[in-house]
């Protein structure tokens, strides 16, 4: 493997304005979630996660006021895309019910003209239907007519609480065989995010990837969500950085940081970074603003 090239400062500024300029945003379904991406350019990529059943049929709403299940990410991507936005539900496998089911959710989303597709393996205990993992799901929807044009899957650079990286990789390495691209989960410190990048292709993984990152989420609402997500290193990394949690009531993260940490290696072809996938938890107003200001100052 050649060694990595780091480009001159023109080369850097050129990069971030890449990646704040297309970063993808993703939102949790509520009941009025769509409404928050008004405030984005058309066009703009927007995830919709799906929270998991919590025993709740799908479509109901959990005690955090987020709707549930593969069903409601499709409705409000369908709700996205209306506004001229490329919507890209998730279809956590463990919400979707059956083989069927798979069917008529790739059915509505084509109808709505949504042409790309995100599938989790999902959180959770139990599993609704036949599919308690992404890989078994990809495997049915490799052999499907479902008219996506990209399909996502997700990617640990900080490893999963529950599953061993041994079994993490050959998820991956299956998957690819039907996925286009990958979404890292959210890690803050990107020497991390590119050291693990580096052992996946060298180990054969070749999906393209988009950087996690928060968005200009309230500091409170992001501990207790890294903290739900199980990502240790991120937790102890924002003490490290914002001091003790009572003081961050009003206070913000910013992905500048994460963002300057990973534009020197966009062009690195080797490590095939795609761009950036900002996790906003539905402060999209805030996360749009501070795109906005973070391209007027490159």
């Amino acid at each position: 493997m050649k060694p990595p090239q780091t480009p001159g400062t023109s080369g850097i500024r050129s990069a971030c304005e890449r990646l704040v300029g297309s970063a993808r945003f993703e939102i949790i379904p509520t009941p009025d979630a769509a409404g928050l991406t008004h405030c984005l350019s058309p066009g703009t990529t927007v995830h919709v996660m799906c929270p998991p059943l919590e025993g709740h049929r799908s479509g109901s709403t959990s005690p955090g006021g987020y709707l549930q299940g593969a069903d409601s990410a499709v409705t409000v991507a369908i709700e996205v895309a209306a506004q001229g936005h490329r919507a890209i539900p998730h279809l956590s496998a463990k919400t979707v019910r059956s083989r069927q089911h798979l069917r008529e959710l790739l059915s509505r989303m084509g109808d709505a003209g949504i042409e790309a597709g995100f599938f989790p393996g999902g959180d959770g205990a139990d599993a609704a239907g036949p599919y308690s993992s992404a890989v078994e799901l990809l495997r049915d929807l490799g052999e499907l007519d479902h008219g996506l044009s990209a399909i996502g899957v997700a990617a640990y650079p900080e490893g999963h609480p529950e599953i061993p990286e041994d079994v993490l990789l050959d998820a991956l390495l299956a998957k690819q065989s039907v996925a286009t691209f990958m979404v890292s989960q959210i890690c803050f410190e990107p020497e991390q995010v590119l050291r693990w990048l580096r052992t996946l292709r060298q180990s054969g993984i070749e999906l393209p990837l988009y950087v996690g990152a928060p968005g200009a989420v309230g500091l409170r609402k992001l501990m207790g969500q890294v903290k739900n997500w199980g990502v240790g290193s991120s937790v102890r990394f924002l003490r490290k950085q914002h001091g003790m949690l009572g003081a961050l009531v009003k206070r913000k993260f910013s992905p500048s940081e994460i963002v300057a940490g990973t534009a020197p290696s966009l062009d690195d072809e080797e490590l095939g970074i795609a761009g950036l996938h900002l996790f906003t938890l539905n402060d999209v107003a805030a996360t749009e603003a501070w795109r906005r200001q973070a391209l007027a100052q490159v």
